[in-house]
């Protein structure tokens, strides 16, 4: 019999390998951030996800302690606290910034799902694209940029599960 427990379980780890696939796409460690934030204290973590906290770790002891072999220079602590985002993966890199790439990833798979709402209500794409460029000030082909950036993120994550399930 399955229990309520074993339901949230099944779906945390399906919303884990969701997270993961899009944190192996685009590099944004905000969705490790994300899956961790639901994780149980006490199991422990998916590889994935110990590897970005490895690799964190490794940034922050590196600002803290510079290496003397590799000859890295002390970084005065005003300037090695600057430095804690990207020691983290949150600027530089794929990321960029990954705040804001998170935020847009975010907006743009808003702008899909009001696309699949609408199509599923029976409005025509070209209606409903229509519809959501004028409630958001843009293009339709803006809108439909934005919704091909989601349903690239988001389709290959269900190639990827599928082909990995």
């Amino acid at each position: 019999m399955t229990t309520l427990d074993d339901l949230a379980a099944s779906a945390r780890r399906a919303a884990a390998r969701d997270l993961e696939l899009a944190y192996r796409q685009t590099g944004n460690p905000l969705y490790v951030w994300s899956a961790l934030r639901g994780w149980p204290v006490g199991e422990a973590f998916p590889g994935w996800i110990h590897e970005y906290l490895q690799r964190s770790a490794a940034g922050l002891q590196a600002l803290t302690f510079p290496s003397r072999r590799a000859g890295d220079p002390d970084l005065p602590a005003e300037v090695a606290i600057t430095r804690i985002p990207e020691a983290l993966g949150l600027t530089g890199g794929r990321a960029q910034n990954a705040i804001r790439s998170r935020r847009q990833d975010n907006a743009d798979s808003k702008l899909m799902a009001a696309l699949d709402v609408a199509e599923i209500q029976g409005q025509s794409r070209a209606t409903a694209l229509e519809q959501i460029a004028a409630e958001t000030s843009s293009t339709p082909d803006d809108i439909r940029e934005r919704i091909g950036r989601a349903a690239k993120l988001w389709q290959r994550s269900a190639q990827e599960l599928s082909a990995g399930a």
